[in-house]
């Protein structure tokens, strides 16, 4: 009953399985899913003045996910992924815990 007693409470901090089953994508394709994301949001589906954002907003959301696209290509991975989910953030948008990769 002792040993019982010592491992309820180490089971009970483990996490356990997550409800998503997804395998975690890779550092590339989760930053070009992200950069497909704001891509998709900027470029393809909306006019930025609908997101309220003034033009420096806009203009530094850019730059950031400019830069991140060079920080992936060079391997930089965890800066890149860093400054796309800032210019997401920038705009308005909160960056998906997992991002899809990005669909051809």
């Amino acid at each position: 009953m002792a040993l019982v007693g010592c491992w309820l409470p180490l089971l009970a901090d483990h996490p356990g399985p997550s409800p998503d089953h997804r395998p975690a994508l890779d550092p590339a394709t989760r930053c070009a899913a992200l950069i497909a994301i704001f891509d998709d949001i900027i470029i393809d589906r909306f006019d930025y003045r609908i997101l309220m954002l003034e033009d420096y907003e806009l203009a530094e959301a850019r730059r950031w996910r400019d830069r991140a696209e060079t920080e992936c290509a060079a391997g930089r991975y965890f800066f890149g992924i860093g400054l796309i989910r800032s210019a997401l953030r920038r705009i308005g948008v909160v960056p998906p815990a997992k991002a899809e990769p990005p669909k051809d």
